[in-house]
């Protein structure tokens, strides 16, 4: 196929065709656009809202558009951050208690990455009780941050330092070339300024 495409001759330049589809397809993006989040080893990194947080070793991790989910390879465990649309952390928190079916636990007193923080264990109102967890609403510069840690009745005390390990880590990210990181896009500005 490619010697045959070789052989084609490419359109002339100065074709309106040409020149419309170029300067139509100037800047559109493609692939991931990484400033929405990105995983860099254990590390997710949000440079459109300059935080980042350490997920578990060797935990499998799904990212999506501000929003990260960590998953112990035992799958009895996960660990949710994103990027909430609350007017404050306790909006956030009342939020999801406003739904009903959480069993609150001990406050966690703790200010993530030095931000005014809600934090509590819970959990998730059962008989027989079945899943325990950790939640965390963070005010950031950027907005409001929920981070969600969730696992088996009788798995809690065992992730508990993982959980609160990853939350701690939460912060702001100050690597100015992470900060930058631009998605992909097709440039063509070359081209159409001869046209």
């Amino acid at each position: 196929l490619e010697p045959a495409l070789g052989k084609l001759d490419p359109p002339p330049a100065d074709q309106p065709a040409r020149a419309e589809f170029l300067a139509r397809t100037n800047g559109l993006l493609y692939g991931d656009d990484f400033r929405q989040g990105v995983v860099l080893g254990q590390r997710w990194v949000y440079p459109a809202g300059a935080v980042e947080i350490t997920l578990p070793p060797s935990w499998d991790t799904e990212t999506g558009a501000g929003v990260v989910i960590a998953t112990a390879d035992t799958r009895d465990a996960l660990l949710l951050a994103r990027a909430g649309d609350y007017e404050s952390a306790e909006a956030g928190e009342q939020e999801l208690l406003s739904g009903g079916g959480i069993e609150l636990g001990p406050q966690w007193e703790v200010q993530l990455g030095g931000w005014p923080t809600r934090a509590r264990y819970f959990g998730l109102e059962e008989n027989p009780p079945r899943f325990r967890g950790l939640y965390a609403f963070v005010e950031t510069p950027s907005g409001v941050w929920e981070l969600v840690a969730l696992t088996t009745v009788d798995k809690l005390e065992d992730m508990a330092a993982a959980f609160e390990g990853s939350m701690l880590s939460f912060g702001a990210l100050n690597e100015p070339q992470l900060i930058g990181l631009q998605p992909r896009g097709v440039i063509f500005a070359r081209r159409i300024q001869q046209i």
